[in-house]
């Protein structure tokens, strides 16, 4: 009966260290996730006149899945190196245009607050 106890003891402990295990790191990510969204939203508020042009395309007249620049064009490098936009595919329209969309955070946060968009 006592290797049973031990085996027992021993087996309760994997599995509980494996559960404080998988609950540390679903609440790293979390934690990770929230300060990157913020350190994200807070770059939307530090946008260049030009880069506020560019992003007022996705929603004027009306809003757009995608807009089209040159690739090499370095306004476009800037937004993407600042996870505000994406290539969603290597297809190009013409030689060195290409699709750009909004990233899905981005876009939110543009919808609530649509005055960083504008000048100050």
């Amino acid at each position: 009966p006592g290797v049973y106890v031990v085996v027992f003891v021993f087996s309760l402990s994997v599995l509980l260290a494996n559960a404080v295990a998988s609950s540390w790191s679903f609440g790293k990510k979390r934690f990770d996730w929230f300060f990157t969204q913020r350190k994200l939203k807070a770059s939307l508020r530090e946008l260049s006149s030009d880069e506020k042009a560019f992003l007022r395309k996705f929603f004027s007249p009306k809003e757009k899945a995608a807009v089209t620049a040159n690739y090499s064009d370095g306004l476009v490098s800037q937004l993407e190196n600042k996870v505000i936009i994406f290539r969603p595919s290597n297809m190009s329209r013409s030689l060195t245009n290409f699709d750009y969309n909004l990233q899905p955070w981005a876009r939110e946060e543009l919808r609530k607050h649509p005055e960083l968009l504008h000048d100050q």
